[in-house]
C-alpha cells in the first residue's frame, strides 16, 4: 500500500501544473519520456482527465485506510485534484459549449459532476446543467447514434432534478 502511495504522489507531481503561486491549473496530458512536459502542447486547462484522477485517487486513499495504513496520506492531491477538477465544472458552463447540447457531452459531465464529492456550488452547477436539458436529450440532437442519447439518459437519471429525471425516464 505504502508504494502505491508513493507512486500516485510521484505521478501527481509530474503531471499537475501549477502556477506561480502553487495554485493547481491543470493536468499535462502528455509527457516527455523523461517525465518532463511537453512545451510545445502549451499551457495544461482544467479538463476530465482531473475529475478521473481524482476518483483514482480518493479509491486509493480510501483503500488504504481501509487497510489501516496511515502512513502516508493522498490528502493534498486529492485536494489539487478536486480543484482542477472543478475548474473543469464550471468551464463547462461557459457559453457557448457544444457539450451542453451534445446528449453524450451532456450526460457525461453530469456523471462526472457526482464524483466531486460536497463542494460548495454543486448545485449551482448542477441546476445550470439543467436547464440545458431539452436540447440535451432531443432525439435529434444524437445524430442518429444510440450511445449519444444513452449519455444524456445516464446524465438525466444521475441529476436529482425531478424533471429532467422525469424527462431521462
Amino acid at each position: 500500500v505504502g508504494e502505491v502511495m508513493m507512486d500516485a504522489k510521484e505521478i501527481l507531481e509530474k503531471f499537475l501544473s501549477v502556477n506561480n503561486n502553487g495554485t493547481p491549473q491543470g493536468l499535462h496530458w502528455k509527457l516527455n519520456t523523461d517525465m518532463s512536459p511537453i512545451v510545445s502542447l502549451g499551457r495544461p486547462r482544467p479538463s476530465s482527465d482531473a475529475v478521473s484522477a481524482y476518483v483514482v485517487y480518493n479509491v486509493i486513499e480510501q483503500t488504504a485506510k481501509k487497510l489501516g495504513y496511515t502512513k502516508h496520506s493522498l490528502e493534498k492531491e486529492i485536494e489539487a485534484l478536486r480543484q482542477v477538477a472543478l475548474q473543469y465544472s464550471h468551464a463547462q458552463l461557459q457559453i457557448p459549449n457544444p457539450l451542453l447540447v451534445d446528449p453524450l457531452g451532456w450526460g457525461l459531465n453530469m456523471w462526472e459532476l457526482q464524483w466531486l464529492g460536497p463542494l460548495e456550488d454543486k448545485e449551482h452547477v448542477k441546476h445550470r446543467f439543467c436547464s440545458f436539458k431539452d436540447r440535451a436529450m432531443d432525439v435529434s440532437q444524437a445524430g442518429g447514434l444510440p450511445f449519444r442519447l444513452y449519455g444524456a439518459v445516464l446524465g438525466g437519471l444521475l441529476s436529482e432534478d425531478k424533471p429532467t429525471f422525469k424527462m431521462a425516464k
